[in-house]
């Protein structure tokens, strides 16, 4: 049976620091951050900068084994995390799945090494699983064909799809975060009458451009 021994908040503590790393050598700050209306999403926040950034959201999956110390590791991205990356992708802001190379709960670390995967907004009724082999950081198989499935993102496809990305303003770019989220809330919400529904929440960064 394949499962999993960390959560997704415990890969972010692997993911953020990598992906901001990745981005780092393009843009002047990538700024992480997980998003609460209340917090992020108040005056205090919304005008501590003017400047122009590129918005990405990126949801942490949790790498899961067969047996401890595998020399492969599995990602899931099921249909309820597409139907989020369609909303994002819809409004401008592209999305990204990454996932630790790591195969025990022992061996994590802040620097371990991280895969990224495109969510460009295509919907997948079906789960996909993708299995990569943690030395390499290579795609060993995937349930799906389509390309973003089949290969890991290198830095230069991040920074290419980040920089596709709408330039907006600061203060806009987090009543967007905010705009997009409350309304996934709101369908879920709907939803929620027919039965229990499971939110994925992604962590947001914002990509500042180099100034002219």
């Amino acid at each position: 049976m394949i499962t999993g021994f960390m959560n997704a908040r415990t890969a972010e503590y692997a993911l953020v620091p990598d992906i901001v790393r990745r981005l780092s050598s393009h843009f002047r700050a990538t700024v992480p951050m997980f998003y609460w209306k209340s917090i992020e999403g108040q005056t205090k926040a919304r005008t501590s900068s003017s400047d122009c950034v590129r918005i990405t959201a990126c949801y942490p999956r949790r790498p899961k084994v067969r047996t401890t110390g595998d020399s492969t590791v599995w990602m899931d991205v099921n249909a309820i995390l597409s139907e989020q990356s369609q909303r994002f992708n819809a409004a401008g802001i592209p999305v990204f799945a990454g996932v630790p190379c790591v195969s025990r709960l022992s061996d994590f670390h802040p620097t371990v090494p991280c895969v990224w995967f495109s969510l460009d907004g295509h919907y997948e009724r079906n789960a996909v699983h993708v299995e990569i082999d943690i030395s390499l950081g290579t795609v060993v198989r995937s349930d799906s064909r389509r390309s973003n499935f089949l290969s890991p993102l290198h830095t230069s496809d991040i920074i290419e799809i980040v920089s596709k990305a709408p330039s907006v303003y600061w203060p806009d770019a987090l009543d967007l975060i905010g705009r997009v989220w409350k309304e996934y809330e709101s369908a879920v919400h709907f939803a929620g009458f027919l039965g229990p529904q499971i939110r994925y929440k992604p962590f947001f960064l914002a990509s500042f451009e180099h100034n002219p």
